[in-house]
């Protein structure tokens, strides 16, 4: 036999063996059985609990939230109109001198556009969400706290900009809804107020994240100036609503703790 038919021969003899394996992992292993003898429960479920620290933020996070939205906030918060007539003009042409940014900002425009913009919080402060769970739970917090901008939204009905000026041409996908307040502008600001609570030595560098995360969305051309300034005043007012329910007060004072 030549050294080819042998090494084919050795090919074919593997692919059999390792086809039988698959099969036989496939239907069971009979010989595998689980063992009855190992008690069944290890553990008294009458002193166990899930542990606080197991949560996801973003999950833990909604027991704030839900606070928040059972409270008055609807009688409480208040929103001037946005600008109109010349104003607005004045903001059409300046969104028009932002444009220039366009491309040194490109890539993080489109991000902060598609997914959480929580982290760009994180160098801030030198944290991640596994440093410091309970401050990244605050974060979530502020960040769910994101529809709170609607039912303004729905009153204002105020276009898009490029609804005004075409030659806007937005960078991003125009949102599927009213402009003013912005809800970017809100979130990032209120993830600068609630975390500057835990970190004030870091407050401005916060805001000044905040603001530039506002300041995307007009550099991409779909919110004006006004739009981001609103979403700040809701966020302050917001943020006041927030202090005063038990649980968000428990939440400060744990992420207070992860900086001490």
């Amino acid at each position: 036999m030549t050294a080819s038919a042998l090494f084919a021969r050795l090919g074919v003899a593997l692919l059999v063996c390792a086809f039988t394996v698959c099969v036989a992992g496939a239907q069971g292993n009979p010989s595998a059985a689980p063992d009855t003898s190992a008690p069944l429960v290890t553990r008294d479920p009458a002193t166990l609990s899930f542990p606080n620290h197991y949560w996801t933020a973003e999950i833990r996070a909604n027991l704030s939230i839900l606070e928040i939205f059972r409270s008055d906030w609807d009688k409480r918060l208040k929103l001037d109109a946005p600008p109109s007539g010349q104003a607005t003009i004045d903001e059409i042409r300046h969104l028009h001198s932002l444009m220039a940014l366009r491309d040194e900002r490109r890539e993080e425009i489109k991000l902060q556009a598609d997914q959480p913009f929580i982290p760009y919080f994180f160098p801030t402060v030198m944290m991640h969400q596994w440093s410091h769970p309970r401050t990244h739970e605050l974060m979530n917090v502020a960040y769910g706290l994101g529809p709170l901008v609607v039912p303004f939204k729905d009153r204002f009905k105020r276009a898009r900009p490029s609804q005004l000026s075409p030659t806007l041409a937005p960078m991003i996908l125009v949102p599927g809804h009213p402009a003013y307040p912005s809800g970017h502008g809100f979130q990032s600001w209120l993830i600068a107020l609630m975390t500057a609570e835990v970190r004030p030595d870091a407050r401005s560098a916060l805001f000044a994240m905040a603001q530039r995360i506002g300041m995307n969305r007009e550099i991409a051309g779909v919110h004006y100036p006004s739009d981001t300034k609103a979403g700040q005043i809701l966020a302050e007012q917001v943020f006041e609503i927030a202090k005063q329910g038990k649980q968000f007060q428990e939440l400060l004072i744990q992420a207070k703790a992860e900086w001490r």
